[in-house]
């Protein structure tokens, strides 16, 4: 027996806030969920508003979801015990836990038809920035309520999943930071000789994007085109995007060769800086730089490996901060990388390798995992 009640009768909102200063552990709702703001800092700080008093408290298995900007509709709940505070463009929320498990909404938020119900909600102008999603739009929502015992069968069958996820990303962590620390050993125990990408790259050019408009660019396309968002593969080696010869002819862009590398010079959050290495043809759109390394001087693994770990260097020289800010071309020729002999560079590549090839084989086990887990959760939480 399901009941099906609407969210603003089981929830309430919260907007108690920091005034007398009562925690400072700051907590920040992303797409991956609820996370302590420090975690996004190397140095571990709890780096918040030096004024946190107009922060909420959050409590534990209260809500947090983001109403506005990219990470619109990322929801979670505190499963720590409490308090802590969280940004105060957040919105935050109570439920009867006699009537839902938080476990249980959670879940069903994150499921195809949660999701679908949460972000339809959204107030605003359709196709622009301002777009936001704000309590009261939401509050006529129905969840779907089982029994509490069916709700608890329910959230610990994909707590399994969910539990083995957790400990995949935290394996590949560690492989990540493994990687770190060898890279940093190897470039900073030797003296290398540096010269610019301009003198060991056969060439340096940027793509571009045939008119959106014209159907004829893009319908039934198959040479594949990458956008900036796509270079946090790393490796790449499948691009979404399509474009037909049509298109191709009508822009400047041009075919990338295989094992180039490829900059973001621009792109929203933190793509601007991130680096991958193509092992597929295609183009790009303008906000991608391809390097062509000349392989007589230099091996093209070896110059991923090395720009790669370069991601702050790179936005610390790109013209101005935030959407705005970018590379441009001059700024990547202009970049120095270290360069060893052609078999110190191999000897090197084969280190970083053993485990970038881990941390490969983690996250196709992770994301096997997370199929597991959507494909269980949309069979439980769907009812007739």
């Amino acid at each position: 027996m399901v009941e099906w009640m609407k969210l603003g009768d089981i929830a309430t909102i919260q907007k108690a806030k920091n005034k007398n200063h009562i925690t400072e552990n700051a907590y920040s709702i992303t797409q991956k969920g609820l996370v302590p703001t420090k975690s996004f800092f190397k140095a571990k700080t709890n780096v918040t508003s030096n004024d946190t008093s107009g922060y909420y408290i959050v409590e534990k298995d209260w809500f947090v979801y983001s109403p506005s900007r990219i990470d619109v509709g990322s929801i979670s709940y505190l499963k720590d015990e409490g308090p802590v505070i969280v940004s105060p463009i957040d919105v935050v929320f109570s439920i009867n836990t006699q009537k839902c498990l938080p476990s249980y909404l959670l879940s069903y938020f994150l499921s195809y038809d949660g999701m679908r119900k949460l972000l339809r909600n959204r107030e605003g102008v359709e196709g622009t920035g301002r777009r936001n999603l704000p309590f009261r739009a939401i509050k006529s929502i129905e969840i779907p309520i089982p029994s509490l015992s069916e709700q608890k069968r329910i959230a610990n069958t994909l707590d399994v999943f969910t539990n083995i996820i957790s400990k995949l990303d935290e394996e590949i962590e560690l492989r990540k930071q493994q990687y770190e620390f060898c890279h940093i050993s190897i470039f900073s125990g030797e003296d290398f000789d540096y010269v610019k990408i301009a003198e060991i790259a056969k060439e340096v050019f940027a793509g571009a994007t045939p008119s959106t408009k014209v159907s004829e660019f893009w319908d039934d396309g198959d040479i594949p085109w990458m956008s900036s968002g796509e270079v946090h593969q790393g490796e790449i080696k499948n691009v979404e995007k399509k474009i037909t010869q049509l298109g191709y002819n009508s822009s400047s862009t041009k075919m990338v060769p295989l094992n180039s590398i490829v900059i973001a010079l621009a792109g929203q959050g933190k793509t601007r800086g991130s680096v991958g290495i193509t092992r597929t043809r295609l183009c790009t759109n303008q906000s991608l730089c391809a390097v062509v390394p000349n392989n007589d001087l230099i091996d093209s693994d070896y110059l991923y490996h090395y720009l790669r770990s370069q991601y702050y260097e790179l936005r610390r020289i790109s013209s101005g901060d935030g959407t705005r800010g970018g590379l441009n071309l001059q700024m990547i020729k202009n970049f120095e990388v270290p360069l060893p002999s052609l078999e110190k560079q191999r000897t090197i590549v084969d280190k970083l390798e053993v485990f970038t090839s881990l941390i490969f084989n983690l996250q196709e086990e992770r994301d096997l995992r997370q199929k597991q887990y959507e494909y269980y959760r949309e069979k439980l939480l769907t009812f007739e």
